[in-house]
């Protein structure tokens, strides 16, 4: 790769890459890797003891949340650093993060507390981690919300130690930080260090007592503490009245008094000093330089100096700044002389400075050397890079002012990171505050943008940035430009394939691999899965299968698993909707094996593949299955846009919860109509709002149903330029499955049965059996309606026969509240030889399809009840009569059903029925009309 090219370049050697401090993420890459340093912090030596502050951390109870707010130099880090050893050291969970200022990016804050997390309670944050490093920026609110479910069930208890806070300035990291609070499990704490006061609402908190605050007055050392402090950093003691001085000048400042005891311990008379010195914040500049500075050895003060550039470092890397001193033995003689650094790690390999030492030395360094710290912050950034740190690199080549070299690193990276493991926040936070003048230098930048973009719903800014390129393209070179417009009009195709844009995606994809048949695999594999992944939408799933396969050859050869999986992701979505579910789960079940192995059970691509097959094990009538599959693709089905997973999510979700909880299922429905219409996907709400028609039909809640048939169904389609027929179609078939299922419900049997046979057409034009079974079945129902029985029965033998070749029975079971009655007497017919020869389904066959007690007896459908109602006939059957008694003594259905030994369903269906006798609408008004009309005794 063209990384490790430019780390060789930069020059450093295998045995400084082992020293550095980094954690492989999730996919192993380069961009991926996490700096362990940030994560384990060692306290100096010689510090006093301040944990009495808080009077929680001998077993008293702990606050969800305690604060320590002071200016620089207080203590602050110091006192956080006390109480998470101890907590560590008595057993407890506990887990540290050091935030800074490229922490601002949501999704790298969220990654290292993931980490933090995980640390303090192994796998606590693994879920998150794998989540956060799927390449798909909407998850921060998903892995938030993973992250605090997982900390919920450690037990007893997690402290995370935040220090450095008051970085965190960008919204977005100030939103994360937020929503942990607030949302914090009960078993969950926060120890918090900032200098200034955090943009936090702290008022609920601090009401329930759930806020502990510290102060710098109360971090403002004592006398005795002072004399410890001179007593365990080996200084020389103090005399009484010089105690008393230094704590009244410097009001028990920390860094203050530390400064006072290294001068003395340079040689500065203690009384003199005094006289001169307050120990004020704004006189430490002054003092530091006049004093502490002065008072070192030449060779020791350039090292500081030079060597302040570096956010953390070790011998070698300060040795490529300053190549000829022993930076090895000047580090350990700054770490036994308290000299303001802190060790990062207990092998006291890595350090940083002070935070207050490491602003003075670098103004210090500024206006004693113009332009030296631009110099050595590009040099850390070549040092960097030559050991694989490529975001720390790009980090301080941009601040060293060396944009060509952080661009050069960016072209090289961001296909492996990008496109191959999908890490795009880094990408994009890489690309963040880079000049256009190097953009335009390097287009393929761009180009990396744009993917990335595209992957994070950014599809309008990505298209500018593609616009951008392929202008430039035309002022090229003709190789150049060519590379240029082919890889432009990849990424073209795969934003429009993620942002739903069906023939852009389609047309432009196939238009696409004939112009550039000899480009690489990778982006001929891309194309290919974006083709596919929009016969999906469009139902041309022969044409998508062969799209797909040429999708899956190309990853393959690349090894891209991401690749591979997303290939097997669209070839089951194209199986599921040709009805080949037995290939289908096979497909499914490989790519879930695949992404087990590669990631883990956590991962995003483990999740998406749950997420289909339980669709399929729900389509099958594996209902436990299918309830395991949906907690385990929930992250998938919330994170991905995509209209097939967000209909599990949504659609199958509410037919699963249908199973006990009805309200929640239509919860569900209109959370998915919202969400669709969000995300403008017409066909995805309209196929919701279908479903929940059905629903509400079958709980007799006809007016309901009719608001969602006309509030909820999505407006016609703008006009504009593309074939948007197939979308057209999707919206014209979930407007006859709401027109058909009103219909019967009204009667009106010759309305239903002209809409059903449009719906069988259409249907059978576009290969979808799934839709044609419930078509069938509504078919029957208006043939049996209307009294014509034989033809009634063979349109339900063909909904049967299609269940079972296909495997999706449970569109027979879910349509039995309706379709009972004609599925009854098909199944009787077929038993009493009643059938013509050609009926090849057993009654034993259809009866274990479904499953389910049927009616005892024979009710009328709800079409044929309300004409007779109508006609003035509401006499009622002795099932009807006794169910009605029964719901007059207060009874539930659920009762009535063990009662009467009968489904639930059933006793349903016969309420329905007398519903439309009398003319009522529910239990109340029945039973009300019943005792009216002397039919109940």
């Amino acid at each position: 790769m063209a990384v490790r090219r430019l780390a060789r370049q930069a020059g450093g050697g295998a045995a400084a890459k082992a020293a550095l401090p980094v954690r492989a993420g999730p996919g192993g890459s380069p961009s991926e890797t996490l700096q362990v340093t940030k994560l384990r912090q060692v306290s100096p030596l010689g510090l006093v003891d301040r944990t009495h502050l808080c009077d929680w951390q001998d077993g008293g109870r702990q606050p969800r949340l305690t604060l320590v707010s002071a200016p620089a130099g207080y203590g602050k880090s110091s006192l956080l650093h006390a109480l998470c050893v101890r907590m560590a050291a008595q057993g407890r969970a506990v887990g540290w993060l050091s935030l800074d200022s490229d922490d601002n990016d949501p999704i790298r804050l969220l990654t290292y507390l993931a980490a933090a997390a995980d640390d303090a309670a192994s796998g606590s944050g693994r879920r998150a981690l794998e989540l956060l490093r799927s390449g798909q920026q909407p998850a921060e609110i998903l892995a938030a919300r993973t992250l605090l479910a997982d900390l919920e069930r450690v037990e007893p208890q997690v402290t995370l130690f935040l220090d450095d806070a008051h970085l965190l300035t960008a919204p977005g990291a100030e939103g994360v930080l937020r929503r942990l609070l607030e949302s914090a499990p009960a078993n969950l704490r926060f120890v918090v260090a900032s200098r200034q006061e955090l943009p936090l609402e702290l008022s609920q908190l601090r009401l329930s007592r759930e806020l502990l605050e510290i102060d710098a007055a109360a971090l403002a050392l004592k006398p005795e503490e002072i004399v410890a402090l001179a007593e365990r950093s080996g200084f020389p003691p103090l005399g009484p009245e010089v105690l008393q001085a230094l704590h009244r000048n410097t009001e028990g400042w920390a860094a203050g008094i530390q400064l006072f005891l290294l001068a003395v311990a340079h040689g500065e008379n203690q009384e003199t000093l005094l006289d001169r010195f307050d120990g004020r914040d704004r006189h430490l500049s002054d003092y530091l330089g006049q004093t502490v500075l002065r008072a070192l050895r030449p060779d020791l003060r350039e090292f500081l100096l030079q060597t302040a550039a570096l956010d953390r470092f070790c011998d070698e890397a300060c040795g490529a700044l300053l190549p000829d001193a022993a930076c090895k033995a000047m580090i350990e003689e700054l770490d036994r002389a308290n000299l303001f650094v802190i060790p990062l790690d207990r092998h006291r390999k890595w350090y940083r400075y002070h935070h207050l030492f490491g602003d003075f030395l670098r103004d210090r360094l500024e206006m004693e050397q113009p332009g030296r710290l631009a110099s050595n912050l590009r040099k850390a950034a070549r040092w960097c890079a030559a050991h694989g740190a490529i975001g720390e690199a790009i980090s301080y080549a941009k601040r060293g002012g060396d944009f060509e070299f952080a661009a050069d690193l960016i072209a090289s990276a961001y296909e492996e990171a990008g496109q191959y493991q999908g890490d795009h926040g880094s990408v994009l936070h890489w690309i963040l505050d880079l000049p256009e003048a190097c953009l335009d230098r390097l287009p393929q930048i761009r180009l990396g943008k744009a993917w990335s973009l595209s992957f994070n719903n950014g599809h309008e800014e990505a298209l500018a940035e593609i616009a951008k390129v392929e202008r430039a393209a035309a002022a090229a070179p003709p190789e150049a430009a060519a590379g240029l417009r082919q890889t432009a009009g990849m990424i073209r195709c795969v934003s429009a394939c993620l942002s739903g844009d069906a023939e852009t995606a389609r047309f432009g994809g196939e238009a696409w691999l004939k112009a550039w048949p000899d480009a690489p695999d990778f982006h001929r594999g891309s194309v290919a899965n974006a083709m596919a992944y929009a016969c999906v939408a469009r139902r041309e799933f022969e044409f998508g299968l062969a799209a797909v396969e040429l999708s899956f050859a190309a990853q393959k050869f690349v090894q891209s698993d991401y690749g591979v999986i997303c290939a097997l992701a669209v070839k089951g979505m194209l199986l599921i909707g040709m009805g080949r579910l037995a290939e289908a789960e096979r497909t499914v079940r490989d790519g879930l094996e695949r992404a087990l192995a590669l990631w883990g059970e956590h991962s995003q691509a483990y999740s998406q593949m749950a997420a289909l097959l339980t669709g399929i094990c729900y389509e099958t009538d594996q209902l436990d299955e299918a309830r395991r599959l949906y907690a385990a693709g929930e992250m998938a089905m919330q994170q991905i846009a995509s209209p097939e997973l967000k209909y599990i999510q949504y659609g199958i979700g509410a037919r699963l919860a249908r199973l006990e909880d009805r309200d929640r299922a239509m919860a569900l429905i209109r959370a998915g109509i919202g969400e669709a219409r969000a995300l403008r996907r017409p066909h995805l709400a309209a196929r919701l709002a279908a479903d929940g028609v059905a629903m509400l039909l079958e709980d007799g809640r006809v007016t309901q149903a009719e608001n969602v048939a006309w509030r909820d169904f999505p407006d016609p389609l703008p006009t504009g330029s593309g074939d948007r027929s197939w979308l057209e179609a999707q919206l014209t078939a979930a407007r006859r499955d709401i027109a058909i299922r009103l219909a019967l419900w009204r009667g009106d049997h010759s309305a239903a049965l002209s809409e059903a046979n449009r719906q069988a057409s259409d249907l059978k034009r576009r290969t979808s059996p799934a839709e044609m079974i419930t078509a069938r079945l509504q078919k029957a129902a208006a043939l049996h309606g209307s009294g014509a029985e034989r033809p009634a029965l063979r349109a339900a033998e063909e909904a049967v026969r299609l269940a079972l070749e296909t495997g999706m029975t449970r569109r027979i079971v879910d349509e039995l509240g309706w379709a009972g009655v004609v599925l009854e007497r098909f199944a009787a017919a077929r038993a009493a030889g009643d059938l013509a020869a050609g009926g090849d389904v057993a009654a034993a066959a259809l009866q274990a399809v479904l499953r389910q007690d049927m009616p005892a007896a024979e009710p009328e459908p709800p079409g044929r009840a309300a004409a007779a109602a109508q006609a003035g006939d509401a006499d009622l059957r002795p099932k009807e009569r006794q169910i009605l008694s029964l719901v007059a003594q207060g009874l539930s259905n659920r009762d009535i059903a063990e009662t009467l030994f009968l489904s639930e369903k059933t006793v349903k269906w016969h309420l329905y029925n007398a519903y439309a006798k009398l003319g009522v609408k529910n239990r109340t008004a029945a039973v009300r009309e019943a005792r009216a009309a002397a039919l109940l005794d």
